[in-house]
């Protein structure tokens, strides 16, 4: 067999597939490096580190277009040279001047399909851990430069900060922070998907605390002396402190499957809360069953009473509460309608320190359940029509009248949300589906959490095609490009590999659209994972039928 042949191709392709993937590889990575560099997040030695973790998760990207430079280069010069001819003179075949080609087309094909699976993705996270690890000087500089930041769903301004002083230790936690961040003269605002704003709120203090688990960086946020105001019912009150735990701080790097490795993917798999879709769906189903249960408690309190039977609603602050009793109970979709009768009014008394101290008769009344920041638990909110409002204290008979009356908030006696959260996702479905099968909120908030552990599940196994359709696709490219490059012989290098190249794009193009459509919940997920091998089938029919073009002349 030739081996000075092989050895010659192979380190001609080898030599010049290297230097084209370092050079593709940083120039990539130094472009995605300038976002984080425009924000504040990299110094100059920052930087330098950041590209490095960033340069092996382009390999993927660069090695189909570095393959393809490669091969037409050689074998066109190879053919321009008249070498080809002479090797065909000598006996050698085209299959076996193409053997170096398959051997290295095969080492990068298992090399990528492993670096892709499990080194590629521990990259992507050291990446977005130096990133996390300056969520610091993010936070105090743009704050010192008085604009605003966004962590989650929450957007944060501040007139001074410090971030000199030591985190406290939590004797109670078995996570401590790893840095304290003491904000002067704050405004936190609550905004909604598109962004506009739901709440807000205005303190004197606040602190955030900094902590890393699992890979993951998290926030919590403990505000003093905070005026809150609900721009939804325009509800206003005043609270020493407001406590938000845990704003998870987002990461492109850490928030899809494309950046998991294949153990991360597995586990993923069997705890699919972990993903952040998942467990935001998961909290709104809690939330849901929540204030569907905080209703039917309701409901089954006041309901065969005529009036008698009451509720007991704890109001804001300590010792404040409202006993709520009405004759008729009907359900509504969304909540509760309380009416009177012709001898019993809606009737409800407001109870300061176990005394009444206003009483409230009404005609009828809508009551709701919500659950909205600050209170972790649904709130019930009450709006009376037809309302006389007496002061109790004074033993008046007669009082103010109102057209529509709605009162401060209230909320169920004992906790409906914590018993929830420690329910396994597919008991809590389950739950959802068998008690609360009336509900209309229950049942969109489990088709919501079932389209996106379904979304979930698909991208994980699409993830998997892609990066095996990826690793094929270097061998196919590579020997692709050098069949054409014989086919072609006289043409200008540069009109052979513009030719190399553009099957390379179309298979990153098509196989990335196929990963794209295998995540849609609404088309079978074989046509995608079809769609995705599509470029290499028709890249491999190409290659072949070249071939035999070529070997038959």
């Amino acid at each position: 067999m030739p081996w000075t042949l092989y050895r010659y191709i192979f380190k001609e392709v080898f030599k010049l597939l290297a230097v084209t993937t370092t050079v593709l590889v940083l120039v990539i990575s130094f472009a995605a490096a300038i976002k984080p560099l425009n924000e504040g997040l990299l110094g100059p030695a920052a930087l330098l580190k950041y590209v490095f973790y960033l340069a092996p998760t382009m390999l993927g990207f660069t090695l189909p277009f570095a393959g393809a430079f490669a091969g037409a280069l050689v074998f066109g010069r190879m053919a321009n040279d008249r070498e080809l001819v002479a090797c065909r003179a000598g006996g050698i075949g085209y299959g076996s001047i193409l053997l170096p080609v398959v051997f290295l087309g095969l080492v990068l094909m298992l090399g990528l399909f492993f670096l892709s699976n499990w080194v590629v993705p521990g990259f992507y996270q050291r990446a977005a851990a130096m990133l996390e690890t300056d969520l610091t000087r993010l936070l105090v500089g743009r704050i010192e430069q008085q604009q605003p930041v966004t962590l989650g769903g929450m957007v944060l301004y501040a007139d001074a900060v410090d971030d000199t002083q030591a985190p406290p230790v939590l004797p109670d936690s078995a996570v401590q922070p790893s840095k304290l961040i003491r904000l002067q003269g704050v405004v936190a605002g609550q905004l909604d998907e598109a962004g506009r704003l739901l709440n807000d709120a205005t303190a004197r203090h606040a602190d955030l605390l900094l902590f890393h688990v699992d890979g993951d960086a998290w926030v919590t946020m403990s505000l003093q002396q905070v005026t809150y105001h609900d721009a939804a019912r325009g509800d206003l009150f005043w609270v020493e402190q407001w406590s938000v735990p845990q704003i998870r701080v987002p990461s492109p790097f850490r928030d899809s499957p494309r950046f998991m490795s294949w153990p991360q993917l597995r586990r993923l798999g069997r705890r699919p809360e972990r993903f952040d879709l998942v467990r935001i769906t998961r909290r709104e189903l809690v939330n849901a069953i929540a204030e569907e249960q905080v209703l039917q408690l309701i409901e089954a309190g006041l309901a065969g009473g005529r009036g008698r039977s009451s509720v007991t609603l704890p109001g804001v602050g300590p010792g404040r509460s409202y006993q709520v009793s009405a004759p008729v109970v009907r359900r509504l979709e969304d909540g509760l309608e309380l009416l009177a009768d012709a001898a019993v009014p809606v009737r409800v008394d407001y109870i300061e320190g176990g005394l009444v101290v206003r009483r409230i008769e009404a005609a009828g009344a809508v009551v709701q359940a919500q659950t909205m920041d600050p209170q972790p638990e649904p709130q019930v909110l009450i709006e009376l029509s037809a309302a006389r409002m007496i002061d109790a204290r004074v033993g008046a008979r007669r009082g103010a009248e109102h057209a529509t009356l709605a009162l401060p908030r209230a909320r169920w006696p004992k906790p409906v949300v914590t018993p929830l959260t420690s329910v396994p996702i597919n008991d809590l479905i389950g739950l959802a589906k068998g008690q609360y099968a009336d509900s209309a909120a229950v049942q969109h908030g489990v088709y919501v959490l079932r389209y996106h552990i379904n979304r979930l599940f698909r991208g994980v196994v699409a993830q998997l095609h892609e990066r095996a359709a990826q690793a094929v696709a270097c061998l196919l490219v590579l020997l692709f490009s050098a069949v054409l490059s014989m086919r072609m012989t006289g043409s200008i290098p540069l009109v052979t590999y513009f030719w190399s190249f553009l099957p390379a794009v179309i298979v990153v193009v098509i196989t990335h659209s196929g990963e794209n459509i295998a995540t849609d919940p609404s088309v079978p997920s074989w046509i995608g994972q079809s769609v995705m091998w599509l470029g290499d089938l028709l890249l491999a029919a190409t290659t072949g039928v070249m071939y035999w073009v070529l070997a038959r002349n």
